[in-house]
Parts: C-alpha cells; structure tokens; sequence
C-alpha cells in the first residue's frame, strides 16, 4: 500500500527508497489524481517528469507495479539567481491508479537515537492528521522523527533551517532552495522517507503525525530534507499537493 516508510523501488530493482506520505495531486486543468510523494531522485531522470513505474517492495518481472511517475517539476532557468536552476524540494508525485485511498504512514516497533540503526518491524499504521508548515519546524532543536525503508525508524533534532544547497540532476548543477537539516539517523534506502513530528489524539491506540518534509541525502554530520512548503511551491500552488485521506 502507498503509506508512507514503506520500500520502493524502481524497475528493476537497483535503486531502493521510501514513500514520503499519499497524496492527491492537482493539475494546472484542474485534474486530479490518487498517489503519494516521494524523492525526485528516486525516479530516472532527477527533477524532469520520466513516467517511469515505481514497484513495492521490489521489481518483480514487472507484476507488482504500484505507480507511476506523474509529475516532477522542471522549472526554466531563473534569472534572479544569476541564470541557476532552482527547485525547493527533491520530490516527485507518483500516481498509483486504482490502489486503495489510505491515509497514514507504517509505524514501527521502536526508533532509534542518533547514530543508530531503528527498528523496520512494522506493527501498524498511524495516521497522519496534517502536513505541516515551516512553523512547526522554526526551532532549533525541535525533535524529528523518520521511518525510511534503510535504517528505520529513528529520532533526532532539528539543526538548520532554510539553507541552500548544491546538487547535479540530469543537466547542469542546481540549488535546492531553503533546504532544511536534522541529526537522525539516515542511509541508503532512506530517500524520500518523511520528516515527522508525532502527537497523540485522545482516546487513540496509536499516535498521530505531522508529515513536515521530505529526505532526499545527507554528509557524515547531518541529513537535509526539503520541507512541505517547498513541495508545495515546486508544484505551483497551494492546493496542488494535499494529504489523500
């Protein structure tokens, strides 16, 4: 199912990520379609719309396909960053077609501090109330969570906001724009795995969560991820990236 922390992969099998959280996505016509996000990279061509199948866990023999690419933004070049390429999140919508509408995101039995590997035991799912704004991750410090099909469930804090970062796509070098940093642990696998801040609702037997961004890389001291807001402004308008429920 298209939750979010579950495994993906792309044909044949050789490129492994995570899906950020399902979604429904908008059209500039004003059509709409059933899928999820997930890292931009995770598909062939990086930040270019490649229509390519997306398959869950693995590719097998081209049977278990659950999507396929629909959408990744690719903006001209913009003049007022001295003729660069810019996007503000490494992220893409898959469309997943006749799958079930399901709301949430896989939790695991226990998560890990950083430095460490968690746990990728899955024994539910809990739902994901909100995408969340630039405001729920304003503070330094503020303590982040990721379920990625790599390394896991693991918790972490926030440490940078709105930095801009360098990065080579299909043509040329870009600048991801208000990029944003965090200490959890991450790997390979982890890519497009969501960003989350966990809440509880009365009388619930599992948490609730706040997706607030996407993870897409990281350096030996700290993991980048593109938050919602920059989705939503790569796609180009408010309502064009929603929470499916």
């Amino acid at each position: 199912p298209p939750l979010g922390g579950l495994k993906i992969t792309r044909k044949f099998g050789t490129y492994i990520c995570t899906i950020s959280f399902p979604a429904k996505f908008t059209d500039f016509g004003g059509r709409t379609y059933d899928g999820f996000i997930t890292a931009s990279h995770c598909t062939t061509r990086k930040f270019a719309s490649d229509f390519v199948a997306i398959y869950q866990p693995v590719y097998v023999s081209g049977t278990n396909a659950i999507g396929e690419e629909h959408y990744d933004p690719n903006p001209p070049v913009d003049n007022l960053f001295g003729g660069a390429y810019i996007r503000y999140s490494d992220s893409a919508f898959i469309r997943s077609g006749t799958l079930p509408k399901v709301n949430g995101m896989a939790q695991v039995t226990s998560y890990a501090d950083p430095g460490y590997r968690g746990s990728i035991i899955i024994r539910g799912r809990a739902p994901i109330d909100k995408l969340g704004s630039n405001n729920d991750i304003s503070i330094i410090g503020t303590t982040l969570s990721k379920v990625g099909a790599g390394t896991g469930g693991t918790n972490g804090k926030l440490k940078r906001t709105c930095v801009d970062v360098k990065t080579t796509a299909y043509v040329g070098t870009w600048t991801l724009r208000c990029q944003f940093t965090a200490n959890y642990t991450f790997g390979y696998g982890d890519s497009g795995s969501p960003v989350i801040r966990y809440g509880s609702r009365p009388g619930q037997p599992f948490f609730t969560v706040n997706v607030v961004g996407i993870n897409w890389g990281s350096t030996s001291t700290e993991v980048f991820f593109s938050p919602i807001s920059g989705i939503i402004r790569d796609f180009g308008r408010s309502d064009s990236i929603v929470l499916l429920k």
